[in-house]
């Protein structure tokens, strides 16, 4: 059974509910709108704003980690914790002294994950 919510937005009629399923479609919406534009914009002043002066290739050449390895590491700990959230549920973890429950939990996690790839990013970039 759906559990319905009173709005509580003045600017919405009276008698209008909305159910958890609708703000959660709503959200993840508005989520991917924002990343189509977000990269958009990137696409654009990556390839049509940037003149073809040969700067971008010596850039590329000599940030290629910060340019590539960021984003995957990003990426990565983004997809730890969506499998570690579908798989047992909320993300909840005890570490010295400290307990993550709720929204800190993931963001806790995440930002492990995240460093944990930078730092082996780091560590095998060196012994090259």
């Amino acid at each position: 059974m759906m559990e319905k919510r009173q709005n509580s937005d003045p600017a919405v009629s009276q008698g209008a509910t909305v159910t958890r399923r609708e703000e959660l479609l709503l959200i993840r919406v508005m989520a991917y709108v924002g990343f189509v534009f977000v990269t958009g914009i990137t696409f654009f002043l990556f390839f049509r704003a940037v003149p073809n002066s040969g700067v971008l290739d010596s850039v590329v050449k000599q940030h290629f980690l910060a340019i590539t390895g960021v984003p995957m590491a990003a990426i990565s700990a983004i997809i730890l914790v969506a499998v570690f959230k579908a798989t047992s549920g909320d993300v909840e973890f005890k570490a010295v002294g400290f307990e993550f429950r709720g929204a800190s939990g993931p963001t806790i996690l995440w930002v492990l994950s995240f460093l944990s790839c930078i730092l082996g990013l780091r560590v095998l970039w060196t012994c090259s």
